[in-house]
């Protein structure tokens, strides 16, 4: 297989994405921090847990409903996040996705259905 050059202003592009990709996944790091810290400090927590023993007594069921509940809570605080380094940057450099090749895959589908299905012809 060979490999394609690169031209210059698609390095750019590619380090550009790079560097957003670093900076979110340190966001990310904050994000989650901040999140956790508040929950702690407001209440939230012992609220979740309040409610989670009240339903389901002081046990396993009670402990499973508020980690039910944390990771509810804590999906849609982080919702935003998520979504922006998930879809919008990887939308905005769409271009950089290289574009596949059918015939190439078809190929080696081919020679591997015949690997593991020598008799199907």
């Amino acid at each position: 297989m060979t490999t394609k050059e690169v031209p210059d202003y698609d390095r750019g592009k590619a380090k550009r994405y790079a560097n957003q990709r670093y900076i979110l996944t340190g966001l990310t790091s904050l994000y989650w921090f901040a999140f956790l810290l508040l929950f702690l400090v407001t209440g939230a927590s012992a609220a979740l847990k309040e409610a989670a023993f009240g339903v389901a007594g002081a046990g396993s069921g009670g402990q499973s409903i508020y980690l039910l509940g944390f990771i509810l809570i804590s999906a849609v605080a982080l919702l935003p996040l998520g979504y922006y380094q998930g879809y919008v940057v990887e939308h905005r450099f769409e271009p950089m996705a290289h574009p596949v090749d059918v015939d190439h895959v078809r190929f080696d589908v081919l020679i591997e259905r015949r690997r593991v299905f020598p008799d199907a012809g």
